[in-house]
């Protein structure tokens, strides 16, 4: 019989501390002795797949500091695992408690067998429905780190309707791979204080089944990404609960490639930092998800096309972000392409970035309380120019700007350029435009086809030697509902037209 865990079953029993009757087995590459039963470290096993198969489930295999390589065989890959087990490595080899280890000096170092002409070299395989833990343990020189138990023989992974991968990975580091995790099925994936460094994707896609109503679970916590060259680092093709926290990616160059894909997920991103990456492509790409970054920074990045994509998302809530310092030549900051999607930038600041900030098509769009300092377009190329592109394909859009502060921005066509219908409206509340600067002919700060409903602003010292100040198309229709309310117009410059 198939042993079902769920969600919460999987993060409950992660919850629990190395157990106090599970037996521990150990494990020392270094070992000269002629006795091997790894009930000591006295008479440790020498490697660590013997050490699995005399393991009983639920037990501890505690593995000394060294290299450790996993054996490849006609029909098996790496280290099959296929009941529950605990593998903690890091000791020095004389530790009576985990407490006492150190696994940053202690290094238990695990590689694949890369020897002949076989590229699809693994570390560990395993089976769903069990629980493997892992920690202090740092994996390179791999194609997957960790997959699913897969039969060189038969070709053939067995996955049932309900099966679930579980894996919980803490204190590692991944590093010179292509997969560091890979699984072909719905998983609980929980990774802690890890580090990624030009390690592969994590990547979790592919069997779907007739029937299917399983959702993965995947919590990424403290960790850092770093130095991936033109590779993709994270990848859920299946409906997922995504939480990134307290995780930094630095250093990482998309290439061609897109760094982060996800689809039919709902995803958190919060107080994470995005800093120094790079690259023609996108960082992150959202697949009809509901998406939320909170209390992050964007920072220091660089020729990216795009930061974010979504298509066919339900929401994209932004709150509380920094974007610093970013440049790229490409559509800007991020997209969102589908018109049914609920666009929010709260409380959150642009400071000092050389892009488009915004291009979006969606029917329904706040910018509330968020802060536009110093940033620019003007002479990078960028198609459309304006800083904010609304293009909504709705209609009966409503597009809103409130208590936000446009400052010092240098703009080769504009704010923002807005084409809709008839019942397309722009409202513009408790809002300052100060010192901005439009620097391209027949531009303005505002270019609309639409209403325009504006009520408590300020716009002060802002400078448009071409054109006009605000254009709107009377061709829309709906010019008469358009309104200026308790708004100061002071020390601006346009030209003769108004």
């Amino acid at each position: 019989m198939i042993r079902k865990i769920t969600a919460l079953t999987f993060f409950i029993l992660l919850s629990i501390p190395f157990t106090l009757t599970a037996k521990v087995i150990y494990v020392n590459g270094s070992y000269s002795g002629t006795t091997e039963d790894g009930t000591s470290w006295a008479t440790p096993y020498k490697t660590i797949d013997t050490a699995i198969a005399k393991a009983a489930a639920g037990d501890e295999i505690w593995v000394a500091k060294g290299n450790y390589v996993a054996p490849s065989k006609a029909s098996l890959q790496g280290i099959y695992i296929h009941k529950d087990l605990t593998i903690i490595g890091g000791f020095n080899g004389d530790e009576t408690s985990v407490f006492l280890r150190d696994f940053e000096g202690n290094k238990t170092i695990l590689e694949a067998d890369n020897s002949g002409e076989n590229i699809s070299t693994r570390i560990f395989s395993i089976d769903p429905n069990i629980i493997l833990s892992l920690d202090g343990l740092s994996f390179t020189n791999f194609h997957s780190a960790i997959t699913e138990h897969y039969d060189t023989l038969t070709s053939s992974v067995s996955i049932q309707i309900g099966d679930r991968y579980n894996l919980k990975i803490n204190n590692c580091k991944f590093d010179n791979g292509v997969n560091s995790i890979q699984f072909g099925y719905f998983s609980n994936l929980e990774i802690s204080n890890t580090e990624f460094n030009n390690a592969g994707r994590i990547y979790i896609d592919e069997y779907l089944k007739p029937g299917d109503i399983e959702v993965s679970d995947v919590l990424i916590q403290n960790c850092v990404i770093k130095n991936y060259p033109e590779k993709h680092f994270l990848i859920i093709n299946k409906p997922a609960q995504i939480k990134v926290i307290g995780s930094s990616f630095l250093n990482n160059n998309t290439g061609s490639s897109t760094f982060m894909v996800f689809e039919n997920c709902d995803i958190e991103f919060f107080q994470c930092a995005f800093e120094n990456n790079s690259g023609s492509n996108q960082l992150m790409v959202f697949l009809t998800c509901n998406v939320k970054f909170s209390q992050c920074t964007f920072q220091n990045n660089y020729e990216l096309k795009l930061f974010l994509t979504t298509f066919g998302s339900k929401k994209l809530d932004i709150n509380d972000c920094l974007f610093k310092n970013n440049t790229n030549q490409g559509s800007g900051l991020m997209t969102v392409e589908d018109n049914e999607t609920e666009f929010f930038i709260r409380n959150s600041t642009f400071e000092s970035n050389a892009t488009r900030l915004v291009y979006s098509v969606t029917s329904n769009i706040k910018i509330l309380n968020t802060n536009f300092i110093n940033n620019t377009n003007a002479n990078l190329g960028v198609t459309g120019g304006h800083m904010l592109i609304l293009t909504p394909n709705n209609p009966n859009s409503n597009i809103e700007i409130e208590g936000s502060k446009f400052i010092n921005n240098k703009i080769e066509k504009g704010f923002i350029g807005l084409i809709g219908g008839d019942g397309l409206k722009l409202k513009i509340f408790e809002s300052e435009f100060k010192g901005n600067e439009v620097t391209e002919i027949n531009a303005a700060f505002f270019f609309y086809l639409g209403s325009i409903q504006m009520d408590n602003c300020i716009f002060e010292g802002n400078r448009n030697p071409f054109d006009n100040f605000l254009k709107i198309d009377a061709a829309a229709g709906n010019v008469t509902h358009s309104y200026i309310n308790n708004t100061k117009f002071l020390n601006n410059t346009a030209n003769t037209s108004g």
